[in-house]
């Protein structure tokens, strides 16, 4: 029962951002890939995949509701990612998974200009919030979830109004048993609307 509880919520807070796009512009979805490692679980490398929903504060506004033009360089985005892991620390041996659910307020900064892309083709970004983070080996039977801290950095490439290539490296702590460390490298395709 507590497991449905959990996906509930989480699927409640990942739609947050899609219940209120009337009052927000530059929207976008990611689907997103990548490797993965940690740096204390004496694990292999694994492919991590995930998905975003995102917004961007654009002056523009939706429905006659106007940002200030400072506004711009910031936004927010929801995250849920997946990844197999595998560990030989005398604590958590064997395999299992990871998914961590995260709300992450961003920052970024916008460069090549034009007319096409006002704001920039290329937008370096930094993002930086809290994650509820899921760890299931198989025969581990301790704390599975718990708190986390979530840090994102990386450059979008407009490919167009509505594309673009996005490249991150992405950094997780969590502690629940033993201190989770986790890096990954990502890339992604993401559609704005």
């Amino acid at each position: 029962m507590k497991k449905w509880k959990m996906v509930w919520v989480i699927a409640a807070l990942a739609l947050l951002p899609a219940l209120s796009a009337t009052a927000q512009a530059a929207m976008y979805m990611e689907g997103y890939v990548g490797g993965n490692g940690a740096s204390n679980l004496g694990s292999t490398a694994t492919v991590i995949g995930g998905w975003r929903l995102g917004v961007w504060f654009v002056p523009e506004g939706v429905l006659g509701l106007k940002y200030p033009n400072w506004l711009k360089h910031f936004g927010f985005y929801t995250d849920i990612s997946v990844h197999g892991i595998s560990s030989d620390r005398r604590e958590l041996q064997g395999d299992g998974y990871i998914a961590t659910f995260a709300f992450m307020p961003a920052v970024r900064w916008g460069f090549v200009k034009d007319e096409e892309v006002p704001f920039g083709r290329f937008q370096p970004y930094l993002a930086v919030g809290p994650a509820i983070f899921h760890a299931d080996f198989n025969n581990f039977s301790g704390a599975k979830v718990s708190a986390a801290l979530v840090m994102d950095a990386g450059i979008r490439g407009m490919l167009s109004r509505k594309f673009s290539v996005d490249v991150f490296f992405r950094y997780r702590y969590a502690q629940q048993n033993v201190t989770y460390n986790l890096f990954s490298g990502c890339v992604g395709f993401s559609y704005h609307f």
